[in-house]
């Protein structure tokens, strides 16, 4: 909707990949609802390829989260917002922390993966292949955050993460980062749109404080 007396009103509706509901959509949505009171804001956390077909459809105005490295679209535009790796993470006092070579015991560990069809486990995968390792064996599959931290905190189990996924519980010192790189796990985050489309007013300035709280970091 238009800008009634240079008041926003409307709506907003975006489809939020993993990656983006720990700290970045809610830090961006926070801001601009400060700003602009009047707009309503509505997130779908569906799969990607569920959000795809919502946003063709009109349902959905963005998304936001891991840019699928190998897929081009024609009738999709994506522009990425920064990079990161994947990082492994264990409990704290784990016994692996100790160990004085933690990357031999990587193939032989219990892991919490994510699902075999998902981006972030193809490159897990490769990984393994570079560092010259068996691929991981998963004991639980998920992609669900809260699932992954509840395991990790209980066990001795491993997973492989995005930092942005679990930064809550890295920066609170909930979880630990094994000191071991995961070698080509480089993921874009960013912002896909069906390309031609033109954003709302509403759109257009959550969109800009999403790019300004990126560059705050």
């Amino acid at each position: 909707m238009p800008p009634v007396g240079g008041v926003l009103e409307g709506s907003v509706r975006i489809g939020a990949l993993p990656l983006s509901r720990t700290r970045l959509l809610p830090a961006a949505i926070s801001a601009f609802l400060a700003h602009h009171p009047g707009i309503m804001v509505m997130t779908n956390e569906s799969p990607y390829e569920s959000l795809v077909s919502d946003m063709r459809a009109g349902h959905i105005d963005f998304i936001i989260g891991a840019l699928r490295q190998d897929e081009e679209l024609p009738d999709l535009s994506c522009e990425a917002l920064f990079e990161e790796d994947m990082l492994i993470l264990l409990r704290n006092e784990h016994p692996l922390l100790r160990h004085p070579d933690p990357l031999s015991q990587l193939a032989a560990a219990q892991w919490v993966l994510p699902r075999s069809n998902a981006p972030a486990r193809r490159l897990l995968e490769r990984a393994f292949l570079t560092l010259g390792l068996p691929l991981p064996q998963p004991t639980v599959e998920t992609g669900d955050a809260a699932m992954v931290r509840g395991l990790l905190r209980d066990s001795d189990m491993l997973a492989a993460v995005s930092a942005s996924q679990m930064c809550f519980e890295i920066d609170n010192g909930l979880l630990t980062v094994l000191p071991v790189q995961l070698p080509d796990t480089t993921r874009r985050i960013g912002l896909t749109f069906r390309a031609g489309s033109l954003p709302s007013p509403a759109t257009q300035a959550l969109l800009s404080f999403i790019q300004r709280q990126v560059a705050q970091g």
